[in-house]
């Protein structure tokens, strides 16, 4: 089976196209990641920008080509902070269903945690590395913390404190002026 994976976050969209085999070992085919800031001036308003969407909107047409062109089995999108914070989120999901074919699922923060954590064990190299393990994922939109051990939900958290969100926050000159790095 051929599955793709789009994660649309805040600052960057990524596709993952992957098999498995009749003895359920998985090979990657494909992996890319664009930066996109869908998250980009949303902290203005709680408002996705209409730019922001249309490039991220762009990417998801070249992610759906490349798994059309993989023959994949089944697509399935998740999007994260911005996505979930935005008073018009319907502005971004109804055109990225229109391109995928199904709505991309919207998920809490601690689902992302858990999808990453999940996903960092995965790794026969970080598996042989202990029993107990902390993943922190930093995003554009928001930070997620998990801890736990290779079996079982792990303890997680969600913390609005993304790259992009503190970033248009806190910096407006590049390099940043020494109060804004107080």
């Amino acid at each position: 089976m051929k599955i793709a994976a789009i994660d649309i976050g805040t600052n960057s969209t990524r596709i993952l196209v992957a098999k498995s085999d009749e003895h359920n070992l998985i090979s990657e085919i494909h992996r890319s990641t664009t930066i996109t800031r869908l998250g980009a001036g949303f902290g203005a308003g709680g408002m996705l920008q209409p730019e922001a969407i249309e490039r991220t909107l762009a990417v998801l047409r070249e992610y759906a080509a490349i798994a059309s062109e993989s023959e994949v089995d089944f697509t399935a999108a998740v999007a994260t902070a911005a996505v979930r914070e935005a008073k018009n989120s319907a502005d971004f999901l109804e055109p990225a269903e229109k391109i995928l074919g199904r709505p991309p699922r919207v998920i809490d923060g601690e689902t992302e945690a858990a999808f990453t954590f999940a996903g960092a064990i995965s790794d026969p190299f970080i598996r042989r590395m202990g029993h107990a393990y902390l993943v922190i994922d930093i995003g554009g939109g928001s930070t997620e913390i998990a801890r736990g051990g290779r079996s079982g939900q792990p303890g997680a958290i969600s913390l609005p404190l993304g790259c992009v969100r503190l970033t248009e926050r806190f910096l407006a000159s590049d390099p940043p002026r020494r109060e804004e790095m107080s």
